[in-house]
């Protein structure tokens, strides 16, 4: 069986204090660096979000 992969980047949770004053709309998350990367199998992906340096 073929198995398609994908690397994804685990980044911290949104901003506890920027969050409710923006009403939900921007979430200010942290980049982990290297230890944060993963190996899925593509059929784990539920939804793709862009982060924005």
């Amino acid at each position: 069986k073929v198995h398609s992969l994908a690397v994804i980047s685990v980044f911290s949770p949104p901003d506890c204090d920027l969050l409710p004053q923006s009403f939900q709309t921007v979430y200010a998350c942290h980049y982990q660096g290297d230890h944060a990367l993963l190996v899925i199998d593509i059929e784990q992906i539920e939804s793709v979000i862009l982060i924005i340096p």
